[in-house]
């Protein structure tokens, strides 16, 4: 006991106490984890969910006490299954009289259960943590089933782990068990019926005990009745009565279900009679075990083929593997053999089994006989057509050989392909090329991994990196992905991002049920997900740490996955977490290189091949069984060695900076972690400040008083990554950089700053940047932040005047910058704001035109300025002072041109000025391609169906083959179809 009998907690009173410790023989500590006094008649309607605010409504029949129990798998308080015992007993009514039983005596009501809600087994808390989940995890352990909570508590108290029903029939609802008595009704659990004495005096009980007997026992269970002696009604008077030793040596002796029914057989009206007497043609002739019909079922259904069952289908054996049934196929058999097969009853044989009920229990029964433990399905290795590849392990030695398929070893598929020692490997070095040797060597490796991953993970301290794989078109990526799905061809998943993100954030398990028994997950579409680095489901996949899944129609249970992950990605992932922390989980394979008909090695292009995306034979036959000997002398080194992806760090940091522009300042200016560093806030805020000065995403300005303040001209380009705007924020951001970084003080010399906060653990190193190389990378950032903010300011050019001054201001900038620039940098800036890569089109009018590829930036910015604003005269400012805009483009240099050019009173014709290299005349009517990058329509043909002017731009309506709608462009971006074009259509 865990506490004194005479200590009465404050919430029972000392008679219901009693009544529990004393009168039944329950420990202390269950009944006050369990029991509670009511007194307040509301407290008793919410707990009987009774609730009214009527008066005179309100439970009327004085207190009592209450008794609630706990969540099996939770162990959760939960009210499901609470009862509440007044002090004295309620005389029933019926039609607001009293209600008497036929021997004349009143009928009195002694418990009470929540209305409206379906009468559910009790759970007592005992206590003792995951009590009830354990019980649950250990089918060797007997379960005592009871009618009463306090029978329950005594049966507990004893050691013995009992289940209380409110009564004998609400165990089970229209012929099946309630789930939570069914989830420990399992296949070889012993299940003891221990109801009161009277039992065989009530025929209604005794015909319900049999009931729920056989529903157990078809479930699997030993079901085992316990009888009592007639002197003591139910097992707490026993228990009190006799003793602790004497209940448990009872229990032992408990009858098995077959006996019980021998010696008290059921008639159709519920009369305990012997067995001579029943004879009735109702009465179901019970054959002797060896005849019971769901063995005979299967004895005549499944006796000449192997037969497994996994997730709740069955398997049938097919030389090579198991392959899954259909469950109606199957159910259409057995429903066959349960209308042909006859049943010999009192007087006659009948056709009994036919039945839905007979059917799925013949098909549930199946399903526990042919169960096969999830760790032994698909053991490692791969099944293949010619035999199984087996890995065994001396140490971490792997050795392989190819080995009989044996129904035995439980493969639920077979792989496509024969195991071939000596396979030309010349056709997989072709599709392999597409990336760069030393990540060959990582792909591979990590594939190696996937063939025993669980035995990998014993011998390497270091886990195998999630593999995020970069690249954009024809790059060889799906066919890899394909020859891995051949080499598998089952356990090759596509596990996607935002398939965690559902994990994580809607709580919905059965996303990743796939992972269950899956070696690779190759994700193949990534394009839209949240912060990577942030899905904690993802980093407990990557690492193989328990995982809930929960597939369809079977509820949840935990699985270690042992797959490997490969994630496709056309743009740079969200990565904002310490370099550290997320290079221990994830590495970036490049694919850069494009395969395409009469390829130029000189631009990174292979030689394409059709057969690679779209012949799966040749994949099968020429890719794979080279692919597969590959990764097994691959797994050698693994298993020795590891994985070296010292290659892949610079790719992944340089991803980090593209998405975190605060890893970009620490690159830039060497902040780092240093053993000793400390680094005050105001340091780093100040360091921070000139950096978003130099790199175009902030001014410096005057506010009302006249105080410096910054004047932030853009975000950062990907979402979530913002700009810091004060010191304020530099601690908090900073430290989620550096997870290691310390906060600290250090006194200032400042007056009234006594001390000033730090970080502590990081510094600053020197950056040398005296080479032209990291000059032309300053200015190529510098141009590049103007020329987005350039972009995104071109809204303005529709509004009023004084809206385009911030948008002069920002060419002016960008221009007298690129004018400072050297030679070589201005190179480099050029190569820049010209590159083909989706993250650096700017989207300006003719800038990445074809034409305007052999103008320097500086002519085509130039051109731009005079393009976006003809007609515009507003004074603008460089340095503070004011000009008129002629004046500015002047001093910008000698290649500044005019307008656009001329304009005729007929709207129908439109002259481009210098800003179109075509200088050609449009009007209505007239056939033109859009250039302008990054619309939908670019590159596309249309007709010109009207102009017209909105303040500063010239407009044209362009009408395209089959769009309903005519669509507004500039006149800059009109070009002449070209002759070619004109003649193909």
């Amino acid at each position: 006991m865990t506490q004194d009998k005479n200590i009465c907690p404050n919430h029972i009173h000392r008679t219901h106490f009693d009544e529990w410790v004393k009168a039944s023989g329950v420990d202390p500590q269950i009944t006050s984890l369990n029991v509670k006094s009511l007194v307040d008649p509301c407290e008793i309607d919410d707990l009987l969910n009774r609730n009214t605010n009527r008066r005179w409504q309100h439970w009327e029949h004085g207190p009592g006490w209450a008794v609630t129990g706990v969540e099996p798998r939770t162990g959760n308080l939960t009210y499901e299954g609470s009862q509440f015992k007044p002090d004295d007993p309620v005389h029933r009514q019926a039609d607001g009289k009293p209600k008497f039983k036929r021997d004349g005596s009143p009928d009195y009501q002694k418990y009470f259960s929540a209305s409206n809600t379906e009468a559910t087994p009790l759970f007592l808390d005992t206590g003792i943590p995951d009590y009830w989940l354990n019980i649950l995890d250990k089918p060797t352990t007997r379960v005592l089933i009871t009618e009463g909570a306090k029978k329950a508590g005594a049966a507990l108290t004893c050691g013995e782990a009992c289940i209380s029903l409110p009564g004998v029939s609400n165990g089970q609802r229209k012929g099946r068990l309630k789930k939570a008595l069914a989830q420990y009704c399992t296949l070889g659990r012993t299940i003891v019926l221990a109801f009161d004495s009277d039992l065989f005096l009530n025929p209604n009980v005794c015909k319900a005990l049999d009931k729920l007997g056989r529903l157990i026992a078809a479930q699997g269970s030993v079901v085992k009745v316990l009888v009592l002696p007639v002197e003591t009604k139910g097992i707490d008077d026993f228990i009190v009565a006799q003793g602790q030793e004497a209940f448990r040596k009872l229990v032992d002796e408990a009858l098995t279900f077959e006996e019980w029914k021998e010696a008290y057989p059921i008639t159709p009206r519920g009369k305990s009679l012997p067995k001579s007497a029943s004879s009735d043609k109702e009465t179901l002739y019970v054959p002797p075990a060896e005849d019971n019909y769901i063995l005979q079922a299967k004895r005549c259904l499944y006796s000449n083929t192997r037969w497994i069952s996994y997730n709740k289908n069955l398997y049938r054996w097919t030389g090579t593997h198991y392959e899954q049934a259909d469950p109606s196929e199957e159910k259409q058999r057995i429903a066959a053999w349960c209308a042909s097969t006859s049943v010999m009853t009192s007087y006659d044989w009948e056709y009994r089994y036919a039945t839905a009920t007979h059917v799925e229990n013949i098909y549930n029964w199946l399903l526990l006989d042919f169960g096969v433990a999830r760790t032994r399905i698909n053991p490692p290795g791969i099944n293949c057509l010619n035999g199984r590849l087996t890995i065994d392990w001396e140490g971490n030695k792997p050795t392989w050989q190819l080995n009989p398929h044996n129904p035995d070893i439980p493969y639920t598929y077979c792989s496509q392909f024969n195991f071939d020692p000596n396979a030309d490997p010349s056709n997989c070095d072709r599709l392999l090329a597409c990336l760069a040797p030393e990540q060959q060597e990582i792909l591979l490796k990590t594939l190696a991994a996937s063939l025993d991953l669980a035995t990998i993970r014993q011998y390497q301290k270091d886990r195998i990196r999630a593999l995020l794989c970069k690249g954009d078109g024809s790059n060889g990526k799906d066919a890899l992905r394909e020859a891995v799905s051949q080499l598998y061809s089952f356990g090759v998943v596509s596990a996607s991002i935002s398939d965690f993100a559902v994990y994580d954030q809607q709580g919905r398990k059965f996303t990743l049920a796939k992972l269950e028994g899956a070696r690779v997950s190759w994700s193949s579409e990534n394009s839209n997900f949240n912060q990577l680095d942030s899905l904690e489901t993802l980093k407990k996949a990557i690492t193989g740490e328990p995982l809930d899944i929960e597939p369809k129609f079977i509820n949840e249970y935990t699985i270690n996955p042992v797959a490997v992950f490969l994630f496709n990605i056309n743009k740079s992932p969200n990565l904002q977490a310490s370099l550290e922390a997320i290079q221990t989980r994830y590495a970036v394979l490049s694919f850069n290189k494009t395969f395409k008909k009469n390829a130029d090695p000189s631009k990174g292009e292979l030689e394409a091949d059709p057969r690679f995306r779209y012949d799966p034979d040749f994949i099968r036959k020429e890719i794979v069984p080279a692919l597969l000997n590959k990764m097994l002398v691959a797994l050698s080194v693994v298993a020795r060695e590891g994985i070296d992806y010292s290659c892949t760090d610079q790719a992944l940091s340089d991803i980090q900076r593209d998405t975190n522009h605060l890893w970009a300042f620490c690159q830039d200016v060497g902040l780092d972690y240093q053993p000793n560093g400390q680094v005050s806030v105001r340091e780093i805020w100040e360091r921070l400040s000139q950096w978003y000065i130099d790199n175009g995403t902030a001014l410096l300005s005057r506010n009302n008083k006249g105080n410096e303040v910054l004047q932030f001209l853009c975000d950062p380009p990907h979402r979530g990554d913002k700009n810091v705007k004060g010191e304020n924020q530099v601690f908090q951001r900073f430290q989620g950089l550096f997870p290691k970084a310390k906060r600290g003080k250090v006194n200032s010399e400042e007056e009234g700053k006594k001390n000033r906060v730090t970080l502590d653990g990081i510094g600053f190193r020197e950056i040398k940047q005296s080479s032209d190389e990291s000059k032309a990378s300053q200015g190529k950032a510098v141009v590049r932040q103007l020329v987005r903010q350039l972009v995104r300011q071109q809204g303005a050019l529709r509004e009023e005047s004084k809206a385009s001054k911030p948008i002069v201001a920002t060419l002016v900038q960008i221009l007298e910058i690129y004018s400072k620039l050297s030679p070589d940098e201005q190179l480099a800036v050029k190569k820049t704001l010209f590159s083909e890569s989706e993250e650096d089109q700017t989207g300006l009018p003719g800038f990445r035109s074809a034409h305007s590829k052999d103008q320097l930036p500086y002519d085509c910015l130039t051109n731009c300025l005079t393009t976006a604003l003809p007609n515009h005269s507003p004074e603008i400012s460089a340095n503070g002072a004011t000009a008129p805009i002629e004046d500015v483009s002047d001093n910008l240099g000698s290649n500044v041109t005019g307008g656009i050019g001329n304009t005729t009173n007929d709207n129908s014709v439109k002259n481009f000025g210098n800003s179109n290299p075509n200088k050609h005349k449009f009007k209505v009517g007239d056939r033109v391609q859009i250039d302008c990058p990054g619309s939908k329509y670019h590159g596309k043909i249309g007709t010109i169906t009207r102009f017209k002017q909105d303040h500063a731009l010239q407009l044209a309506d362009i009408r395209f083959p089959r769009v309903s709608r005519a669509w507004e462009a500039q006149i800059s971006w009109l070009r002449p179809v070209p002759p070619e074009q004109s003649n193909q259509e």
